[in-house]
């Protein structure tokens, strides 16, 4: 337990308080929703913007070490809710798609969302989200070539 746990067991024997687990992102997460909470409602709408973090209300905003709660912080809860929309129009995609396929873009989808709730990972990072969004480019295939079926011309009969 103390090799592989560490934060458990510091906390178990009262070295820390729980808000020091995963690198203290109990603690990050909560100062950061508070301050969140605390901005005009203008802002909780629409967000601070993207690299405002000193304006309007939100000096002292650190790292959040989650995409979710850093895109709620810039874009608001509009921002967020149009993400969370777009994740899942895609994870709805996923579940259609036919075979094996559906499981392997599933175990890709689940971690990426993992990743964001615990990580500053696929949102603010450009490389791993244009990565991210080439590898899930193929779950639209299959609807892009039923529809080029349908505009195609019939075939001439002779």
């Amino acid at each position: 337990m103390k090799s592989l746990l560490y934060d458990y067991d510091k906390v178990k024997t009262g070295v820390w308080d729980e808000g020091e687990l995963g690198s203290g992102r109990p603690k990050i997460w909560k100062h950061n929703l508070d301050i969140f909470w605390s901005m005009p409602i203008d802002r909780q709408l629409a967000g601070a913007g993207i690299g405002n973090k000193g304006v309007s209300g939100t000096d002292g905003v650190v790292d959040s070490h989650n995409d979710y709660l850093e895109m709620m912080m810039n874009t608001g809860i509009v921002g967020l809710l149009l993400y969370l929309t777009m994740q899942l129009l895609m994870l709805h995609k996923i579940l259609r798609l036919p075979g094996r396929e559906k499981h392997v873009f599933l175990g890709v989808f689940m971690a990426v969302v993992l990743m964001n709730f615990s990580s500053n990972s696929y949102i603010t990072r450009a490389a791993l989200a244009q990565m991210l969004f080439l590898v899930l480019a193929y779950i639209e295939l299959p609807s892009a070539a039923r529809a080029q079926k349908l505009t195609e011309p019939a075939a001439v009969h002779r």
